[in-house]
Order: structure tokens, then C-alpha cells, then sequence
């Protein structure tokens, strides 16, 4: 892969955060020339895209307009958020989606193109070096959004995607032909054709009805109405457009879906730009018939994007809003674990023309942090969130650990004060718990039933409590 290098703010502390019982500082990981689009779906996502155990991030920007975007990779360096950027599509990218194409465990990427009529298969193998495919053909003229999923039931990942086809856009699914990757146009299967009534915008890929097969999610129509298409038989044939909410001129934008209950079924999402709303609508039944709109906050000035993320550590997903006119970004706290929200909290309120937010752990310290793109301030920021587990930060004893990254066993030294040791998974969730009830110099702990990623030591000693974060290869 040609890699080519841009600039990157080095800024590790602009300002921190302090609204609520939640801190954020705030870092500006890449500064470009042009801005982030103001778009409806996410063009900031995370991934392990070299296969070393952190989370890196893959953005598309502009260069000077919107023909001349490209798609970054940040490349995590040290799995605590620190970024080497790479440019590495430059052709003027409009969305893209990411997913094992190939089958071969790793994350691909394929990107799409507004101004000229081609997919970009990229494939990664598994160290961050791409070999990239295109396909060229009139059908993906204008795609303006892309989403991935096993659409028939063939253990290889096909596309949809919402593009211009013959003058209207429609969506449209395409089958990976050889589950390598390869996307063949004349496959294509319409699920929306255009009308009057149904201008397909933008979608998401879901599972909606809880039968393990994919589904689509969409705004659709000069109404600007939100709906979506069953997969019918999880090979791919999907039933006409169920209507979520047909509330005209809403302006919906800024889509998610996620469990916000804990009831095991998928909820929906969405921003309303003139109706100043974040707005849900819970899955009664789990098999997608979803009730009223139900307002999560009426606080945020013209919202344009909403993510989902547990931002306090309590086992359950919090709300996330950015919104254009209050130059906005907040938080609101699932109070209950079902979807009964508090006040608006506040994480800054100024960052001009946000048109995106994202939420991972991007520093690996167990906690959830927020990716923010900026159009008009040129910029990729990450709202660090600093509550840790919930344990005290301080080092109280000189405990010695080893091999780190380990691959299978790890070695700790200078256990005499320790009473257990605990190991956590990023999202806070308990794993196991060793006690030590005889006082030894050194212990080894078996990782193998461990997945690759990063996990967390909480080390109880008669002293204190001390965090360690481990990877396991």
C-alpha cells in the first residue's frame, strides 16, 4: 500500500471537561484541509484494522471539496490513543463500510463514490497493508450510503447500498459472488425503487425482527419518513417498506440502532433537525413493530447525529447528541436501564458544525470515549472520557507484570501484599477473579480462554487497589 502522510495536530491537552459527574478532555487528533462533510450516516468509525489489539479509526474527509475527499486511517501506535495518520483514497469516497470480506478473519474495507460510477473493495491482510479492487460499473453511480451484511445466508458478506440508477435512487443489494469480495452488478436486487413518496436517503443494517437475519433501515422519501424492509427468508428477499414514523417534513437524520432496554431486541434512533429532537422508538415485541416516538431530549438545537455508548460504567447505554446550531455535544444518562433518560449533560459546547459523533474505547482504559468530526474547524476530536472502572488510579504497590502483550500466559511479581486479582474486560464486565489466600513472591495467570484484545487487572492489596491493563495477542 502507497502510504502518504498528513498532518496531524500533536495536542494532547486543549481543555478538559468537567459537566456532570463525568469528566472529558478534549484532544485534537487530525487537522484537514477542506473539513468533514455535513452528512447524515457516520463517516468516522473504529476498528482493529492491524489486527494488534487497539482500536483504530477510519474517517473520510474533504481535501478542497467534496469530489476531492479521501479516506484516513488513524493508526492507534501504542493503544492509548496516540495516531499516525495514512492517506490512502483519495478519489473523492462518499461513505464506506467495513466487514470481513474475504474470509479471512480480518477487516475489509469497501468505500463508495459519489462523482464516479465505482466500488472500492480494500483488502486488508491483517497487518494494515491493502490491496484494493475496483469495480466499475454505472449501477454504483452516486452511492450515498453503503451498509454489509450476509443478506442470503452463504457465510460471506454481500452489500446495499443507496445509489442513482437510471436517473433515480434506489436501494439495492449486491451478493459477494465468490465470498471473496467480489461484487457483481449485475446481481443487484432492488429492495426501494424511487417515487414520489419513497426517495431512499440513507440506511442502516440491522437485525429488527430478532430471526438472525439482516435487515434494512432507512429515511425515505421528501417526507424525509423512517421505515424499514424485512428480509424475509434470510436469503435475501426482502418485503415492502413497514413505516416506523410518518411524521411529514420531519427531517429525520442522524440514525442508530441498539438495546437501549436490555430486553435482547434492537431500538431505533434518530435525530429530528426541525423538530429539535433526539427521539427513539423501542422494539415492543422484538420482532420489529416499535412503538410511539418517544423523545429522549428536547434540549439539543437543531441535532444532527445520536450514538449510543455506556458513558458512566453502569452496565447499561447512555445517549449521545451533537447538534449544529448550539454547537453541542451531550450525554444523557439511562437512569434506569430501560430508556428513561436524565437532563442533558453537557461535554462541549464548542464545536462549531459537528456534522458526526462516534463512541469506542480509543485509549483502552475501560471507559467509553467520543469521536467528534468537525466541518467547520477542519478537525477530528476525541472527547477522552477519564472515569476509569471505577477504581482508584493511584499505584500503591511495585507489582511487576509480565510478558505485556502476552500471548498466553502472564507472570506477576512481588504478590506479597496481594489479596486478588480480577480481570475486566473494556466494557467494565467482570471476567474472573483469583484470590490469593497464602502469600507468594510470584503468580502466573492462564489467558488462553481469552480472546486477542485488551483486558484490565484490578490487583487488591492489603495497601490499596492497582489497575493494569494487559493485551493479550
Amino acid at each position: 500500500m502507497h502510504k502518504s502522510y498528513i498532518f496531524i495536530a500533536i495536542s494532547f491537552i486543549l481543555c478538559q471537561f468537567s459537566y456532570g459527574q463525568i469528566n472529558f478532555q478534549e484532544r485534537i487528533l487530525l487537522t484537514v484541509s477542506g473539513g468533514f462533510s455535513l452528512t447524515d450516516t457516520p463517516r468516522v468509525k473504529t476498528t482493529d484494522i492491524d489486527n494488534d489489539g487497539d482500536k483504530d479509526i477510519i474517517c473520510i474527509h474533504e481535501n478542497s471539496g467534496v469530489s476531492n475527499s479521501k479516506m484516513t486511517i488513524l493508526e492507534n501506535t501504542d493503544g492509548l490513543g496516540n495516531y499516525t495518520p495514512i492517506s490512502f483514497s483519495n478519489n473523492g469516497p462518499s461513505d464506506f463500510v467495513l466487514a470481513d470480506f474475504n474470509n479471512d478473519t480480518y477487516v475489509d474495507i469497501i468505500s463508495t463514490y459519489i462523482f464516479i460510477n465505482f466500488l472500492n473493495v480494500i483488502r486488508n491482510d491483517g497487518t494494515g497493508n491493502f490491496n484494493s479492487q475496483i469495480i466499475s460499473n454505472d449501477a454504483f453511480l452516486e452511492t450515498y450510503s453503503i451498509g454489509a451484511a450476509d443478506f442470503d445466508n452463504d457465510t460471506d458478506m454481500d452489500i446495499v447500498i443507496v445509489s442513482l440508477r437510471d436517473g433515480e435512487r434506489e436501494i439495492t443489494w449486491y451478493k459477494n459472488v465468490d465470498g471473496t469480495g467480489t461484487i457483481d452488478p449485475t446481481t443487484g436486487t432492488i429492495i426501494q425503487a424511487h417515487s414520489d413518496t419513497y426517495f431512499p436517503l440513507e440506511l442502516l443494517v440491522a437485525d429488527l425482527d430478532g430471526d438472525t437475519d439482516m435487515d434494512i433501515l432507512s429515511i425515505n422519501g421528501d417526507a424525509l419518513q423512517l421505515g424499514w424492509y424485512k428480509n424475509l427468508d434470510g436469503l435475501g428477499n426482502f418485503g415492502a417498506r413497514i413505516s416506523i414514523d410518518v411524521t411529514p417534513m420531519e427531517d429525520f437524520i442522524g440514525l442508530h440502532v441498539a438495546d437501549i432496554d436490555g430486553d435482547m431486541d434492537l431500538d431505533v434512533f434518530a435525530t429530528t433537525g426541525n423538530g429539535d429532537q433526539v427521539v427513539m422508538y423501542k422494539n415492543t415485541d422484538g420482532l420489529g413493530t416499535f412503538g410511539a416516538r418517544q423523545i429522549v431530549s428536547a434540549a439539543a438545537d437543531g441535532p444532527i447525529s445520536v450514538f449510543t455508548a455506556d458513558i458512566d460504567g453502569d452496565n447499561d447505554l447512555d445517549v449521545i447528541s451533537a447538534s449544529i446550531s448550539d454547537t453541542t455535544i451531550a450525554w444523557y444518562e439511562n437512569t434506569d436501564g430501560q430508556g428513561t433518560f436524565g437532563a442533558q449533560q453537557v461535554i462541549t459546547n464548542t464545536i462549531n458544525d459537528v456534522s458526526t459523533i462516534y463512541a469506542d474505547d480509543i485509549d483502552g482504559d475501560g471507559d467509553m470515549d467520543i469521536l467528534a468530526a468537525s466541518f467547520e474547524e477542519d478537525a477530528l476530536i476525541l472527547y477522552e472520557n477519564l472515569r476509569i472502572l471505577n477504581v482508584e488510579e493511584n499505584r500503591i504497590n511495585k507489582i511487576v507484570i509480565y510478558p505485556n502483550p502476552t500471548k498466553s500466559t502472564l507472570f506477576i511479581k512481588e504478590m506479597q501484599h496481594v489479596k486478588s486479582i480480577s480481570i475486566y474486560d473494556l466494557q467494565g464486565k467482570l471476567l474472573k477473579t483469583i484470590v490469593q489466600e497464602v502469600p507468594v513472591s510470584q503468580a502466573e495467570i492462564d489467558l488462553n480462554n481469552l480472546s486477542k484484545g485488551i483486558y484490565f487487572l484490578k490487583i487488591q492489596t492489603d495497601k490499596g487497589i492497582q489497575t493494569e491493563k494487559i493485551i493479550k495477542q
